[in-house]
């Protein structure tokens, strides 16, 4: 089964504390309800831009870890929301949680872990890739020259891509760079 790198019981136990410092209107609703509520899994995130995303080679070379990492969070055992986190130095407490999201990104996180447990067997390093310029979140599977791609989230507009499917890097990658991407925020037009 896939992996991603494990942290230690006392830095998520100082994520767990911030958390509870900070929930949101639906962990509130949970707390309220009786829902217990949990951390999940925790993954790395790592990031490529556009000009990478439309060259495979340059994107395996340019991927940056970005410091945060991905915490799924659970209310009764489901996937409703998610946090973000980074260290601040080398301590367990020193963490901080950065951000708090109810959001459906949580539940595709957690299809996409079923399918990694049902198609990645080995032991293998999982990270959470982003692809901002195309709005794109996946797991990014193995390291080396075989590393492959499961999508996580994607715009509806977005073809070419399936959820469900493990792709080569490479593959996925090129399917990705056919799509329109963004393109930023157009100058305001003053009335003539």
């Amino acid at each position: 089964m896939a992996t991603a790198p494990v942290l230690g019981t006392d830095t998520l136990s100082a994520i767990a504390e911030q958390l509870a410092n900070r929930l949101t209107e639906a962990g509130q609703l949970a707390l309220d309800a009786g829902k217990p509520m949990e951390i999940g899994e925790s993954f790395p995130i790592w990031v490529i831009g556009l000009a990478p995303a439309a060259d495979a080679g340059l994107a395996f070379r340019s991927a940056t870890a970005t410091g945060y990492w991905h915490h799924q969070i659970r209310h009764a055992g489901e996937a409703t929301e998610f946090a973000k986190s980074r260290p601040l130095g080398p301590g367990p407490r020193d963490w901080m949680v950065e951000e708090i999201v109810t959001s459906r990104i949580a539940e595709r996180v957690d299809a996409a872990i079923t399918v990694l447990d049902r198609e990645v067997p080995g032991d293998e390093q999982v990270r959470m890739l982003v692809i901002p310029a195309y709005f794109v979140h996946a797991f990014w599977i193995g390291s080396g020259t075989k590393t492959r791609l499961l999508l996580i989230d994607k715009p509806e507009y977005l073809a070419g891509l399936e959820y469900g499917q493990v792709y080569n890097f490479d593959e996925f990658l090129q399917r990705l760079s056919q799509q329109p991407h963004v393109v930023g925020i157009p100058p305001e037009r003053r009335p003539q």
